[in-house]
């Protein structure tokens, strides 16, 4: 595997490039020196986008800008703000070099105080893993047959001189992806092939709906020339939407009270067609799953059997994902929900406690009220619920929560878990 070196070892600049073009983008100063050699995997693509990270253990200098062909050696677990984001160890080919202990503490102090310059960043390591587990995320993150020619979306949409850019999001097959033409700018999205035409209809359906509706919250769907929302190109269904101008939200109490606002806007909106897919009853059966990977397997389940019967409850149309995380904010402030794949009727409480506890308690064991309280104030201000489906919140958090433990940092997830039921008064204070 081939290797761009952004940063060398014993400086304290990080450089950054982009990652798919190795254009040069600026330079600046973090607060350790890199023990190794450090860059980036060409031809990959992470599930943030980016490309996969790499440290490369040697003695040799190795200057920025260079590419050198390595062979991975280990995996080294990595969790930025919470979201996983392993980094590949390599050597070098002529060299042969073990990951030891000493390494493993090297890497650990460096990557838990590399962005200490900057204020609330939390990067932590996890687990270190061989050369086979490497070699399998490397492989699963490999950029091959990922892309179409750009004359497939001139020859079915109405966009002329097509390029296409850099890989925005990448989930085994489903993908997301910027795309430029003369028309403007816009993002393809290629759908998980497990998902059937009629899915991909559910799923595209909510953009034109919503738009009818005057909802401003969803980006706006491009049209194929023949009027359809989507086509399916080489056996794989693609749909195209406009690309939003903006970043992700900052995690202030103002932009938590505009997503609960979105939310009422949303769960007021009536007459929408389809269920939606995601349900309460559809994930049970694989809690027992993730819970044979658990050392807590045990405890893990007597909060799985502890649910109440979510059915009966009242339903609305729901987003299944709402958070800053799954958003771009306009210059005009204006906060867009990005992923609409589970959009339909379904249980209103669900979207209420999927940032419960997944977003107001924290990997240091806090809980957020300022933010929790301005998200729930709004939404109660302009949507109404039943005062005992309310206390109900706490539990379809606790569902999110365990539902998610197998991704990231499954030990930190587990003592938020704890946390939160330790102090569900604190956290049901918000909603009363």
């Amino acid at each position: 595997m081939k290797i761009f070196i952004e940063n060398e070892a014993g400086s304290n600049q990080k450089n950054l490039y982009n990652e798919k073009t190795l254009e040069y983008r600026k330079t600046v100063e973090v607060s350790r020196k890199y023990p190794y050699p450090y860059g980036f995997i060409l031809e990959t693509t992470s599930g943030d986008g980016g490309n996969l990270d790499c440290f490369i253990l040697t003695k040799k200098e190795l200057k920025t800008g260079s590419i050198v062909e390595c062979e991975p050696i280990g995996l080294m677990e990595q969790f930025e703000d919470g979201k996983e984001d392993p980094t590949v160890l390599a050597t070098l080919k002529s060299e042969s070099v073990e990951v030891n202990p000493e390494t493993k503490e090297k890497l650990t102090e460096f990557v838990s105080h590399v962005f200490d310059h900057r204020k609330g960043k939390v990067v932590k390591v996890g687990n270190f893993y061989d050369k086979e587990k490497a070699e399998e995320y490397i492989e699963k993150c490999r950029d091959e047959n990922i892309f179409f020619s750009k004359e497939d979306f001139e020859n079915f949409w109405p966009l002329t001189n097509v390029k296409i850019g850099r890989i925005l999001q990448k989930s085994g097959e489903r993908i997301v992806c910027e795309i430029s033409a003369n028309e403007g700018f816009f993002v393809f999205k290629i759908a998980d092939p497990s998902k059937t035409e009629e899915k991909i209809k559910r799923d595209t359906f909510a953009f034109d709906f919503l738009k009818d509706k005057n909802f401003q919250n969803i980006p706006t769907l491009i049209k194929t020339k023949g009027g359809k929302s989507y086509k399916n190109l080489n056996g794989k269904f693609v749909y195209i939407m406009e690309r939003i101008d903006g970043k992700a939200p900052e995690r202030t109490p103002e932009n938590w009270a505009r997503l609960g606002d979105i939310a009422a806007e949303l769960h007021n909106i009536p007459d929408y067609p389809y269920k939606t897919l995601f349900t309460v009853e559809s994930e049970m059966p694989k809690f027992a799953e993730t819970a044979e990977k658990l050392s807590f397997a045990k405890e893990y389940m007597e909060l799985v059997e502890s649910l109440p019967n979510f059915s009966g409850l009242s339903t609305s149309l729901i987003h299944t994902d709402i958070g800053p995380h799954n958003a771009v904010q306009r210059q005009d402030g204006i906060i867009v929900l990005t992923d609409w794949d589970d959009a339909g009727v379904g249980t209103t409480i669900l979207d209420l406690g999927f940032p419960l506890i997944c977003h107001f308690v924290t990997h240091e064991l806090e809980f957020e009220k300022e933010k929790a309280s301005a998200f729930y104030n709004v939404y109660f201000a302009k949507s109404n619920l039943p005062d005992k489906e309310k206390t109900l919140i706490f539990d379809a958090g606790l569902f999110f929560a365990l539902m998610y433990i197998p991704y990231g940092d499954t030990e930190k997830h587990w003592q938020k878990i704890k946390f939160a039921v330790e102090n569900k008064e604190l956290i049901l204070s918000v909603l009363r």
